[in-house]
């Protein structure tokens, strides 16, 4: 991950990019999820 950081310190567009944004994404949806389950429809 060295090579992901450009020369301020934020990720270039690119693999990292896409792959830090589908884990964001991916967590979120599982916590909209999990809180749906919890206590039914929060933010649908």
């Amino acid at each position: 991950m060295a090579g992901a950081l450009g020369p301020h310190g934020f990720p270039q567009p690119g693999r990292g990019y896409v792959f830090v944004s589908k884990l964001l994404g991916a967590s979120m949806l599982f916590w909209m999820l999990y809180r749906g389950k919890k206590d039914g429809p929060v933010l649908l």
